[in-house]
């Protein structure tokens, strides 16, 4: 019997549909994350799960069906995997038959044989999770750890197996949700449903708070969309290690020149507390929309569309910053668990791209700060060409910077990976 909670086969039906026609578009490119804000409940849960699971699923799949499978075959027999194994709601009987009739639709008669013999066949020899995971033990370690080659391989160099099994164990987990009180909150702001996290080192001076049960969670999301200023913001903890290394003072003048979706801005103008100046530049137009709506209310608060990384365009003058923030584009190695797609287009070629877009980014900043003044630099990496060796290259290059202090944290179930260094201009 079902369980009660379980999709109908008609819902069934059309997640698939739905998680099929997303694999097949994105096509290479990440997309897992823009996905969140437009799938049904169902469906973003299934892309998440095939995204932390598809390196077992494919290993699995491989061994089993002799011969390749096709692109739109394997998406199929993913959803139904994912449903079988790690959402567990329907039974295997009927997700064997959403699979096979969506498959007799979209091909031959023969590709839905195929697909029916493959799912049989996984039901029988590996019937569960527990099964699944003994199965796993005869496979390369990558696999076992749902990491890349390209990914773990790099990790090897770097780490030791504990730290990366650590890590990897952390991806597999869904993200908990962080909601940090927001200093204009007033003193009575009701808590119920909300149990507060310990302070980290960084987190100091915040109140973080995870709610109690998955019904808690739906409510208090559900406070943020009324109000032009709700009491709470999600944010991970993670994401207050910038702000806190860049130590925002009431009456200085600051800039946020990576700001979408603006958390890190929201955090320095509440550090302002309504006086001084932040500047909030991104080059994407349609990320400042996300800017404007988190900074209402905060007359000292500017917001442009510029590009750091181009002279023009950053309405400040030179050496004028008392402290610079650059949370830039980054791989997101730290925050696999949140972008678990980030584990297939990972590359070297892109991290050389980025690396450079970086270094762009920080020669374009450096010029803002005053003399005495900080710049900020910070990303959600795990990767030292993106983070020690970037700052390392940066200070060869611009010896008025020293390095005050920086920190990498490593991902974890309590929050995901960052890592910030405070430069400060002699």
């Amino acid at each position: 019997m079902p369980e009660p909670n379980a999709p109908k086969p008609s819902e069934a039906l059309d997640s698939l549909r739905q998680v099929c026609a997303y694999l097949a578009s994105a096509n290479g490119k990440p997309g897992g994350r823009q996905l969140a804000g437009e799938a049904s409940p169902l469906t973003r849960n299934l892309l998440f799960t095939i995204h932390r699971q598809q390196l077992a699923m494919d290993w699995l799949l491989n061994r089993l069906a002799s011969g390749k499978i096709r692109p739109r075959l394997r998406h199929i027999l993913h959803w139904a995997m994912a449903e079988h194994y790690w959402l567990t709601a329907l039974p295997a009987p009927v997700i064997t038959d959403v699979a096979v009739n969506y498959a007799k639709r979209q091909g031959a008669p023969s590709e839905s044989g195929f697909v029916n013999a493959v799912l049989r066949r996984l039901w029988t020899e590996i019937p569960d999770v527990a099964e699944l995971e003994r199965e796993l033990q005869s496979a390369p370690p990558n696999i076992r750890l749902r990491l890349p080659e390209t990914i773990y391989s790099r990790w090897k160099r770097q780490r030791d197996d504990k730290t990366i099994a650590q890590m990897a164990s952390a991806f597999l987990l869904p993200p908990q949700t962080v909601f940090r009180l927001r200093a204009l909150a007033p003193q009575d702001t009701d808590l119920t449903g909300l149990q507060e996290l310990p302070a980290l080192p960084w987190t100091v001076g915040q109140r973080l708070f995870h709610p109690l049960s998955s019904a808690d969670e739906a409510r208090w999301l559900k406070t943020l969309e009324h109000g032009d200023r709700p009491a709470f913001y999600v944010q991970d903890p993670s994401t207050l290690l910038a702000p806190h290394l860049l130590d925002a003072q009431p009456g200085e003048s600051l800039a946020d020149l990576c700001s979408a979706p603006g958390g890190k801005s929201l955090l320095l103008a509440e550090a302002l507390h309504g006086t001084g100046k932040l500047l909030c530049a991104d080059r994407s137009a349609p990320r400042l929309a996300r800017v404007r709506q988190n900074l209402q209310g905060y007359p000292e608060v500017q917001i442009v569309q510029a590009d750091v990384t181009v002279a023009r365009g950053i309405p400040l003058a030179a050496a004028s910053q008392d402290g610079v923030l650059l949370d830039v584009p980054c791989s997101n190695t730290g925050v696999i668990r949140r972008a678990p797609d980030v584990r297939a287009h990972f590359s070297a070629s892109g991290l050389a791209e980025l690396v450079r877009l970086q270094g762009d980014i920080l020669r374009g900043a450096a010029g803002l700060v005053r003399p005495g003044g900080r710049l900020v630099y910070s990303t959600c990496s795990v990767e030292p060409e993106e983070n020690q060796l970037q700052i390392q290259a940066f200070l060869q290059d611009r010896p008025e910077f020293t390095l005050d202090c920086e920190q990498q944290i490593l991902p974890c179930p309590a929050h995901d990976g960052a890592y910030a260094a405070r430069l400060v201009r002699k």
